[in-house]
């Protein structure tokens, strides 16, 4: 287990942690809280990282990155407030992207669409790979969509397929088929919105099952507002709000985290013995 899967812990049952769980100047004995809070951050807005910290962001996706990009000053500021931090990777011809990441100091890799598959299946010890799902839109889709639990991924990464202004007023129907995101996937689901979602909305991504919310496209001063405003309206959501998907959403993540994707296997009937 990572840095990422163990803040996602770390979120779910309050308090701090191995990983400075809260930033400076945020207490200790926070509730526990049904998703955790990203924030998307250029690896050249150490602006954006220092105010990440301070508003209190449980984890910082550095994107556009790349193996050798000098990634320090990000680093620094980060790792200055205990704030998680790993890189996105959107895909090319580089060799070993996982150890490479691990090695710049980040707590997980986010692997593109088109990243290749091969950078899933590397396995640095203690250390998070998270691969970027398309929302399906038709049968066939969802199909592909969950045999996305094949991959040996410890977490997954969707845009919402709606803006987070039509949550508050979205039908049963698009309602349930936007659950099928978290609730087909045997690993925790974060989800990136155009926006963020106020005390209704993130409520509303609660129910369907995301482990946390992804912020993108901030600047520090809207970091510093936005941040502390989704944290604050989360801790008002009671955990039992969560999607019950037999442990893939932080209210049961305690319980079936590294579930294999294998069913049971069912031993034949005993024939009775002869007399």
């Amino acid at each position: 287990m990572g840095k990422l899967i163990d803040k996602l812990r770390q979120v779910g049952q309050g308090g701090g942690g191995s990983f400075g769980f809260f930033a400076r100047g945020q207490s200790a004995n926070a509730p526990a809280r049904p998703a955790a809070v990203f924030v998307r951050i250029a690896a050249s807005d150490v602006a954006a990282a220092e105010a990440a910290g301070k508003a209190g962001a449980d984890v910082a996706i550095v994107t556009d990155w790349k193996p050798g990009a000098d990634v320090s000053s990000i680093k620094a500021a980060l790792e200055s407030a205990s704030v998680v931090w790993g890189v996105e990777y959107s895909g090319g011809a580089d060799d070993d992207v996982a150890q490479a990441a691990q090695k710049t100091g980040a707590g997980f890799l986010i692997l593109g669409e088109r990243a290749p598959a091969t950078h899933v299946y590397d396995k640095p010890e203690q250390f998070d790979r998270v691969v970027t799902l398309t929302a399906p839109s038709s049968e066939l889709d969802i199909l592909l969509y969950r045999m996305s639990n094949v991959l040996p991924a410890q977490a997954g990464l969707v845009t919402l397929p709606i803006g987070v202004s039509e949550l508050s007023h979205v039908s049963i129907a698009e309602f349930t088929r936007i659950s099928l995101l978290a609730a087909s996937v045997r690993f925790p689901l974060l989800v990136a919105v155009d926006t963020a979602p106020d005390l209704e909305a993130a409520r509303a991504l609660v129910r369907l099952g995301f482990d946390g919310i992804v912020l993108s496209g901030l600047s520090a001063d809207k970091i510093g507002k936005q941040v502390p405003a989704l944290r604050a309206d989360l801790e008002k959501i009671p955990l039992s709000e969560a999607q019950d998907t037999e442990g893939v959403s932080l209210g049961g993540l305690m319980g079936n985290l590294g579930t294999g994707v294998q069913p049971e296997r069912r031993e034949p009937d005993k024939e009775p013995e002869q007399e």
